[in-house]
């Protein structure tokens, strides 16, 4: 192999990490959109096109998320209900969140498992009248979808590249990303839009479970203490014994939690049950190799005796959407 082409800094790590491959072979050509398919569209216009205004309501100029992008748990499109249900309960004005995506042009649970799962956890969480599927729409109709909105939003966990960042900043919107992959590589932090810690490392709500829509507080539970305080009232513990957190949130104004990563090399960690601590392992006891970075699940994937071999180790999903 002469050369190997990586389309991001993360994209290059992962090569040599996972697949040794050469560093001095890797050239960084990072993706890109067409302009002349992808270019700003007036938000009026957009709006009108899609249909609307019947779930705008009263007030067509309503703020409004948008999402473009394949429909899978890994894009973490839930994550963005949980925020709207969070403002929500904080008496905040919450945007109202268009999801463009699916295997039909029709909204389809039943074809598409994540617009059910979407949909559903919107409704748990009160927040059904702000979140519509769209459904899947071709290339050349997407420019009227990222100018329907206010702001293009994508929170994956892990993502290779991304291509929908690009096509929302070619038509003209701000995006807020996830700092992951190419997302972190191609949207200008403060400038292009806002990379937000990827769901590995977020610290979800600043406010008390009581306050949340669907959530009740367990047995002794007890809010933590404001940031920068000196002492702290740990509470009774929870039925585990475990004594509550008093780790400020990254949402609260303190300062962000220091999450070390696992050791890189060493011998895996042998998990077995902890009903009995004296007994022999089970016999299908795993070991698990951790790659040291938030990643796809298949990089901390548990397997018999380690690491698989690179032949037998699950594909990569290399899509960008």
């Amino acid at each position: 192999v002469d050369r190997v082409v990586a389309q991001c800094p993360g994209e290059r790590a992962e090569l040599v990490a996972d697949y040794g491959a050469d560093p001095t072979k890797i050239a960084i050509i990072p993706a890109g959109v067409d302009p002349d398919r992808f270019r700003p569209e007036a938000k009026t216009e957009a709006r009108r096109r899609l249909g609307l205004a019947p779930w705008l309501g009263p007030d067509p100029d309503a703020p409004l998320l948008v999402y473009v992008g394949r429909m899978m748990p890994r894009k973490d499109i839930r994550n963005v209900v949980r925020a709207l249900a969070l403002l929500r309960a904080q008496g905040a004005t919450a945007p109202r969140f268009l999801v463009v995506g699916g295997e039909t042009a029709a909204p389809d649970p039943v074809a598409t498992p994540e617009i059910g799962a979407v949909l559903r956890l919107a409704a748990e969480l009160g927040v059904a009248d702000l979140v519509r599927c769209l459904g899947a729409r071709g290339r050349d109709e997407l420019r009227w979808c990222y100018g329907a909105g206010d702001v293009a939003v994508t929170t994956p966990w892990y993502e290779p590249f991304g291509l929908t960042p690009l096509e929302a900043m070619a038509c003209g919107r701000p995006v807020v990303g996830a700092a992951v992959g190419g997302i972190a590589h191609t949207v200008v932090d403060g400038e292009t839009g806002c990379l937000v810690p990827p769901a590995t490392r977020r610290r979800w709500p600043t406010a008390s479970p009581a306050s949340s829509p669907t959530r009740t507080p367990a047995p002794g539970w007890a809010p933590p203490p404001a940031a920068g305080s000196s002492a702290a009232s740990p509470g009774p513990p929870p039925p585990s014994g475990r004594p509550p957190s008093t780790r400020p949130s990254c949402r609260s104004g303190g300062a962000a939690p220091s999450i070390p990563s696992p050791p890189r090399s060493g011998r895996p960690r042998r998990i077995v049950s902890s009903a009995a601590p004296d007994a022999a392992p089970h016999p299908a006891a795993r070991r698990r190799r951790w790659s040291g970075r938030p990643g796809p699940a298949w990089k901390s994937t548990m397997v018999a005796g380690g690491r698989p071999p690179t032949k037998n180790r699950p594909r990569r999903d290399l899509s960008d959407r």
